[in-house]
C-alpha cells in the first residue's frame, strides 16, 4: 500500500517535471510586439507612470503589470526572466487542475491524466512562455473554480469563502474577459439550487470584486473609450481583433486541440485537424452517451465552465471584437478535465485513448518548440541585423509608431521614426513592412522612400517581421 502511494506521488512529480521542462524549451526566443510592450512598461516606467502613462491607452487591467514590475525587479527584464513568471503561474495551474480533478471526481487516475494533458498542451505551453497576462488569468480562474467546488461539494468554511471571494476580484483586475467565469458560478447554483443562505453568501463573496470595480471604473471607462476609437481611427484593425464568427469559434477548438501550430500545405493541415478532432471528440462526448453526465453535478460544473464564457464572449464580439482563442486560455483546464473524465468512461479503450491524447499533445507541442518557424516574431534578429550591417546616417522607418516596441526593446528608440521622417538626411532606410496594410493601406511610405531616390537592395523576413532595406 505504501509503495503504491509512493509510486503515485512519484508519477505526479514526473508530470510536473515534464511540464516544467517543456516550458523552458525555446523560452529564449525573441519577444514579439505585445511582449515587448510588457517588457518596456516594466523596464522604463515606475508604478505611477504605469497608471498614468501606459494603462489609459492599454486594454488590460493592472494586476499583471504590477506583478511583472515586481518580478522584473528581482529577476531582470530578459526574455527568460519575464517569461518565467508566466511559467510559474502555468505550473500552478497544472497543480490546481490535478487537485480540482481529485475534488470533483475522487479519482487520482483522472487527476493524473488531466494534469498530464495540461502539462503537455501545446497551447498552454505557448502561453506559459509568453510575457502576457493569459497564464496568470488561467491560474486565477482555475483557483476560483477550485474554491467554488470546495465550497459547493465539500465544506463551506469561512477561509474557503474568503479565498474564493479574493480570486474573483483578482480575476477582474487581471483580464476583463475572464470575469465571465462569474456567470458560470451563478448559472450552476441556479440549476442545482442551494439554500437561500447559500445565495446570500455567494452574493457577499462579490463584495471585494464590486469594490475593485468601483476603484477601477474611471480607468476602465477611459480604456473602453480608447478601444472604441479604434473602430473610427483604424476600422481595418478593428475588423481583425476577433469578430463573432463561426470561423473564430472553430479556431478555438482547433487551437485547444493542436496548439499554436499550422502547416503551409493546407490540405495536410485540414486532414490533421479532422483526425485529431475525432480523437478528442470521442472521449469528450462519451460521458453523455454513457449516461454518466446526467448523474454528476461535478461534470456539469466543468461543462458550464467550458461553454458559458464562449457563448458570452461571442455575444459581446457581435459589437466589440474580442473573440480570440488565446483570450480563452482560462477554459483550457475545463477542457482537459472533461477529456480525462471521458477517457475513463471508455472502459477497455481508456488506455488507448489516454495514450493517443498525450501523443497528439506531445507531437504538436514538439513541433512548435523545435521548429523556429513556429516561434514568435524575431525583433531581436532584426535589431541585430541593423546593428551589424548599417553604416552612418541610417533610419528605421515604421508605418506607425504604434508597432515599434519590439525593435525599440532590442535596439533603442534612436534612429527610429514614423512615416513623417525627412528622408533626405539618410543614406540607408530600413522600411518596416510590419502591419503596413493596417497603418499604410495606400503604401504611401514606400512610394515616398522610392521617390526620394532610394533603391531597394534587400528584402528580409524575421519570422513575420518583413523589412525592406533601401540605399540611396
Amino acid at each position: 500500500m505504501m509503495l503504491n502511494k509512493i509510486n503515485k506521488v512519484r508519477n505526479y512529480l514526473y508530470v510536473l517535471l515534464l511540464g516544467l521542462i517543456l516550458r523552458f524549451v525555446s523560452i529564449n526566443q525573441s519577444f514579439w510586439l505585445d511582449e515587448a510592450t510588457s517588457a518596456l512598461t516594466v523596464r522604463d516606467l515606475d508604478l505611477t507612470e504605469i497608471f498614468t502613462r501606459f494603462l489609459p491607452s492599454d486594454f488590460h487591467p493592472p494586476l499583471y503589470y504590477l506583478f511583472l514590475k515586481w518580478w522584473s525587479s528581482v529577476f531582470g527584464v530578459s526574455e527568460i526572466s519575464l517569461r518565467s513568471m508566466s511559467i510559474f503561474f502555468g505550473m500552478l495551474t497544472i497543480i490546481l487542475t490535478y487537485k480540482l480533478a481529485i475534488l470533483l471526481f475522487k479519482d487520482k487516475k483522472i487527476a493524473f491524466l488531466a494534469a498530464t494533458l495540461l502539462a503537455t498542451s501545446g497551447l498552454h505551453i505557448y502561453y506559459s512562455q509568453e510575457a502576457r497576462m493569459y497564464s496568470l488569468a488561467a491560474f486565477l480562474v482555475t483557483a476560483s473554480v477550485y474554491y467554488f467546488g470546495k465550497i459547493f461539494f465539500d465544506s463551506a468554511r469561512i477561509g474557503e469563502w474568503a479565498v474564493f471571494s479574493l480570486s474573483l476580484a483578482l480575476v477582474f483586475i487581471t483580464d476583463y474577459l475572464a470575469v465571465s467565469i462569474i456567470g458560470v458560478f451563478w448559472l450552476f447554483v441556479i440549476i442545482f439550487r442551494k439554500t437561500k443562505n447559500w445565495y446570500v453568501n455567494l452574493l457577499a463573496a462579490h463584495i471585494p470584486l464590486i469594490i475593485m470595480f468601483l476603484f477601477w471604473f474611471k480607468h476602465l471607462s477611459a480604456q473602453i473609450g480608447v478601444g472604441l476609437q479604434t473602430k473610427i481611427v483604424n476600422p481595418m484593425w478593428w475588423d481583425v481583433l476577433g469578430k463573432a464568427s463561426v470561423k473564430n469559434v472553430v479556431l478555438v477548438w482547433i487551437k485547444f486541440v493542436l496548439g499554436r501550430i499550422s502547416f503551409f500545405d493546407k490540405n495536410f493541415y485540414y486532414s490533421i485537424i479532422i483526425i485529431t478532432s475525432i480523437i478528442f471528440l470521442i472521449p469528450l462526448v462519451a460521458p453523455i452517451f454513457k449516461g454518466v453526465a446526467s448523474k454528476a453535478k461535478q461534470y456539469y460544473l466543468l461543462v458550464i465552465w467550458l461553454t458559458v464564457p464562449i457563448v458570452f464572449i461571442t455575444a459581446i464580439s457581435i459589437k466589440v471584437p474580442v473573440l480570440a482563442y488565446f483570450r480563452l486560455l482560462f477554459l483550457l483546464p475545463a477542457f482537459y478535465l472533461l477529456l480525462a473524465k471521458g477517457v475513463y468512461v471508455l472502459g477497455k479503450h481508456k488506455r488507448f485513448f489516454a495514450t493517443l491524447l498525450i501523443f497528439v499533445n506531445i507531437v504538436s507541442a514538439s513541433y512548435y518548440l523545435l521548429n523556429p518557424k513556429m516561434h514568435r516574431e524575431d525583433w531581436r534578429g532584426f535589431a541585430k541585423e541593423v546593428q551589424e550591417s548599417s553604416q552612418e546616417r541610417f533610419r528605421v522607418v515604421f508605418p506607425s509608431l504604434n508597432n515599434q516596441e519590439g525593435f525599440v526593446y532590442y535596439f533603442g528608440a534612436e534612429n527610429v521614426s514614423g512615416s513623417l521622417v525627412l528622408l533626405t538626411n539618410y543614406q540607408t532606410i530600413w522600411l518596416v513592412r510590419y502591419l503596413y496594410t493596417f497603418y499604410d493601406i495606400d503604401d504611401t511610405l514606400k512610394n515616398r522612400v522610392e521617390s526620394a531616390g532610394f533603391s531597394k537592395i534587400q528584402e528580409l523576413d524575421f519570422n513575420g517581421v518583413v523589412v525592406w532595406k533601401y540605399e540611396r
